[in-house]
């Protein structure tokens, strides 16, 4: 590198112009048909009662809770920010052209920088922006950079003020510097100007392509160099502090600045934040911010003739990025027209989809893809996108999902923006707990850094992918104190986990909208004695809004959710009546609200009159509660469609369990099988028993048997025998297990899959019949010695009657002691008021064999110690049991974090997992599901 050269930016345009050479893409005029190919649906591990004795294994687990939590927290130990790296390799080029890319390593106070071997600087454990400036004005300072490179000192630049030129194109300003520097005048003005247009640069867009990495750490390397000159410029260190999402240390140093100083960054921040109005002379700098990768997307259409696939996959999200036409930040050239800004984004995604034809064979290309149609942001919604979405998330095979998360994260993935995509739309698509998604997210962890950004990322991946909440709370505690109201959700989510609500209700009083939404809505959702707060800040955000209505829609979804329904109803229809020239995306919202109030209130005809006018529209909402609508008022043919309509728009679960059910009531069963089994692979079994279950005991409680059994007989081989029995537990849940008998009878399995039914049919007739006829059914339909092999599910299942009242205990060996420990697992689970509980300490005080099972067991009712337990698990399989049983203790204790661990030490990574791994997971999804800290705190009130 020339050590002369200031600007980097020129090297990033020629990189990404380059980038991937390999492989040519042929154009094609159109998608190709999606291929009929049916999802192989991962099974669940089988359950067991005794295995085969294997030889000793060296232990998988650490001895103590303390050292298995450090474990897995090293999964997730962020490195130091990037940037920061990026900046120190620039000042040493300054020294020695080429530098290497400085070694971040921990160390005992924290981080230790070397560069080829050598120590450059440290860093404490938890970076901040002022450690990494500090660190970086220290290095050029001991190397004694500016006289290196022969800087001319001046006296410091004015910078009371932002300069009108500059404020009008800040890149511009930035190549006005560097081009003075590589003509000789090395000034320490033109390094201020440097850093500080490149701070703008970056404070005044979003970089949702990691172009800013680059520019943020120029301004660093530029302000530290000239702070290590003796011309400090706090203006342009606390705008980058606050444009690289230090917003905490930022306040700080924008409070220390003089009023003109602070005004000057008003009117930067002002306009994003929603504090200052924009300023006329704002608009060429967000233009010129716009522009940068504006110019990288001409150059790569330049190159398209030999544009690999990989060229074409960032061709294509720069252009998808154009046509988002984002209010502040979108990334646009001025140059394009409208007109070519689609036909580019449609040709680099085709040129995309050509190199991902198959999904399991090319998963890189896929993955490209799969994190373009992704995004939630995405700008175009033509019915061939849809397509495309669909082929590469719901229509691949498992294996090939398996192979896409798999590629989530590597080091030659496809960057960490589109890794969090991806994850995220995975997530969404049922594999959230899956082996391959927790792998993916360790994998991503290590390519992240510790900027809050990353770590308001990852919290929530946690949570929602590896269902490990007390990271996950670390996590987003330790991002939002760097960046506080930088992602409100993310710290409203944050506040969820903590049961906070009176963090969620400061939350809904300021800020984004977005984020305050965010905060109001689990409030909603769980009860509380704060409704007129609630209201309070719902009427506020609508009024600052002067009347928005979708924000209306959404408050009246917040009262339905409240059970306040009629009261929404009133507050909706007022809005409609004195808002008819509203936006049709207002009037569709609060339509598609009113009529969920209408239809609570079993108001049909209502309903069906609002919801009317937009059964042609593209909201899925509407279209959804109007199909609801013709359902109940026995309209079914006009409710398939509308059904179909907004399923062709959203395949997620609610509306995938909506069209099935309106083809049931039509009893058009090939359809709905058509449905359910293109999604069958991407819902977990909880989503589905819920949702689906709940379509299918809608339709099928009040028809004969014949009906139901027709229905499950024309479900596809994606939607397995286990699945079907959900739909039917549904049904008893919802108080219809005598059809849901009748109907369980035509399902047929073997093995462990004919036990689960067998326990499945017994509860629906213990709910028809009675506890001691369903009981005398199942032990005629179970011999007695092979009644044993009920225990693991009667345990799932929690049929603590079946364990203790049909399974017979064999009097010694492997599997009585099993038994006996899954009796006092249930025990355990139950609390003291368990009936048996007396019988249970009585067997296990009169005898210690010394067996494992035996002696888990004990330990579990406080009979033994946990010494006594570790010396018995001798395996790798008693190993990941022994966690699931030690998280079932610490669960009952009240240890949630201490659960967390040791169910996450449960889970096995490799083939032949116990089926206490699933029943780990199912604990831990459990303990991460939706609003449960705030409903935790609710119940610890009553």
């Amino acid at each position: 590198m020339d050590h002369r050269r200031l600007v980097i930016a020129p090297a990033i345009v020629i990189a990404l112009a380059a980038v991937g050479a390999a492989l040519v893409a042929t154009r094609r005029p159109a998608p190709p048909s999606p291929p009929r190919r049916s999802a192989d649906v991962a099974r669940p591990p089988s359950p067991r009662v005794a295995r085969p004795a294997v030889a000793p294994e060296r232990a998988v687990l650490p001895a103590t809770l303390r050292e298995l939590s450090a474990r897995l927290d090293a999964r997730y130990a962020l490195r130091p920010d990037a940037r920061f790296a990026l900046a120190l390799q620039h000042l040493a080029s300054l020294e020695t052209p080429a530098a290497p890319a400085p070694e971040m390593r921990p160390s005992r106070d924290g981080w230790s920088v070397l560069v080829r071997g050598a120590s450059v600087a440290t860093l404490p454990r938890d970076v901040t922006f002022d450690a990494m400036l500090t660190a970086a004005v220290a290095f050029a300072t001991e190397r004694d950079l500016a006289t290196r490179v022969q800087l001319a000192h001046e006296p410091p630049p004015r910078s009371d003020a932002l300069a009108s030129p500059m404020l009008r194109d800040p890149w511009a300003a930035a190549r006005a510097a560097d081009a003075r520097w590589i003509a000789g005048a090395h000034r320490v003005s033109d390094v201020v100007a440097l850093g500080r247009s490149l701070a703008l640069t970056a404070a005044l867009s979003r970089d949702p392509l990691g172009l800013g990495d680059a520019v943020a750490a120029r301004a660093l390397s530029a302000l530290a160099l000239a702070r290590s000159a003796g011309s400090p410029d706090p203006l342009g260190e606390a705008l980058l502090c606050h444009a690289m999402t230090y917003t905490a240390e930022a306040a700080g140093r924008i409070e220390a600045l003089t009023t003109a100083q602070r005004d000057a960054v008003a009117r930067v921040l002002g306009p994003r934040e929603g504090d200052v109005a924009p300023r006329t002379d704002l608009a060429g700098a967000r233009r010129a911010a716009q522009d940068i990768p504006g110019q990288v997307l001409t150059s790569l259409e330049r190159d398209e003739g030999t544009m690999s696939g990989a060229g074409a996959a960032a061709f294509a999200r720069f252009s998808a990025l154009e046509t988002a036409e984002v209010a502040d930040g979108g990334w646009i050239d001025r140059s394009v027209t409208e007109s070519r800004r689609r036909t580019r984004w449609g040709d680099g995604l085709m040129r995309v989809l050509s190199a991902a034809q198959q999904a399991a064979s090319t998963p890189s290309q896929a993955q490209e893809v799969l994190a373009l149609l992704g995004n939630p942001s995405d700008p175009l919604g033509d019915a061939w996108l849809s397509w495309a979405r669909r082929y590469i998330v719901a229509s691949a095979s498992a294996s090939a999902r398996a192979t896409l998360a798999q590629d989530v994260g590597g080091a030659a993935g496809v960057g960490i923006p589109v890794a969090l995509r991806s994850l995220r739309v995975l997530v969404a698509e049922g594999g959230g707990g899956t082996t391959a998604v927790m792998s993916a997210i360790e994998r991503l962890a290590r390519l992240m850094d510790q900027r809050p950004a990353h770590r308001l990322a990852l919290g929530s991946l946690l949570i929602d992918g590896a269902y490990d909440v007390p990271r996950a709370e670390a996590m987003l505690a330790a991002g939002v104190a760097q960046a506080p109201g930088f992602d409100a959700a993310a710290g409203a989510r944050l506040a969820v986990i903590r049961g906070d609500r009176e963090g969620l209700l400061a939350l809904a009083r300021t800020g984004p909208s977005a984020g305050r939404v965010a905060a109001l809505r689990p409030l909603a959702r769980t009860p509380g004695p704060d409704s007129a707060q609630q209201d309070a800040a719902w009427q506020a955000l609508i009024d600052e809004s002067r009347g928005d209505g979708e924000l209306m829609a959404q408050w009246g979804m917040a009262l339905i959710a409240r059970g306040e329904a009629s009261r929404a109803r009133d507050t909706l229809t007022a809005w409609a009546s004195s808002s008819r020239r509203a936006p049709p995306a207002a009037q569709v919202a609060v339509a598609a609200a009113l009529g969920e109030a209408l239809l609570r209130l079993r108001d049909l005809p209502g309903a069906w009159r609002v919801l009317e006018p937009w059964a042609t529209s593209d909201s899925v909402p509407a279209l959804s509660a109007g199909a609801r609508a013709l359902i109940e008022l026995e309209r079914f043919e006009e409710a398939e469609r509308l059904a179909r309509r907004a399923w062709d728009r959203d395949e997620h679960a609610p509306t995938t369990a909506l069209l099935a059910e309106a083809c049931w009531r039509r009893s058009n069963h090939a359809a709905a099988a058509e449905a359910l089994s293109s999604r069958a692979g991407a819902m977990s079994e909880p989503t589905w028993e819920e949702t689906v279950g709940q379509s299918f005991d809608a339709v099928f409680s009040g028809r004969s048997p014949a009906e139901g059994r027709a229905a499950l007989a024309a479900l596809g081989p994606e939607v397995d025998v286990l699945r079907r029995s959900a739909l039917l537990r549904a049904m008893l849940r919802a108080g219809h297990g005598g059809i849901a008998a009748q109907i369980h009878e035509s399902l047929r399995a073997e093995g462990d899959a004919h036990r689960e039914l067998l326990l499945a049919r017994y509860a629906m007739r213990v709910a028809s019949e009675g506890e001691l006829p369903a009981g005398e059914w199942l032990q005629g339909e179970v011999p007695g010695p092979e009644r044993v092999e009920l225990a693991d599910a009667a345990y799932a299942r929690r049929l603590g009657e079946v364990l203790w009242g049909v399974v017979d205990a064999p009097p010694g060996g492997p599997a009585g002691d099993r038994v006996w420990l899954l009796r006092a697992a249930a025990s355990l689970r139950e609390g003291a008021s368990d009936p048996h509980r007396p019988e249970l300490l009585e067997h296990l005080r009169a005898s210690d064999n010394g067996a494992w099972a035996h002696t888990l067991a004990r330990h579990l009712m406080d009979l033994s110690p946990m010494e006594a337990v570790r010396a018995q698990a001798d395996t790798r399989e008693q190993e990941w049991q022994t966690a699931y049983y030690l998280g079932l203790k610490a669960l009952a204790a009240g240890d949630r974090a201490g659960a967390s661990d040791w169910l996450h030490g449960a889970l096995d990574p490799g083939e032949g997992a116990p089926v206490e791994a699933r029943w780990a997971l199912a604990a831990l999804r459990e303990e991460a599901s939706g609003d449960r800290g705030l409903a935790l705190r609710v119940e610890a009130e009553e």
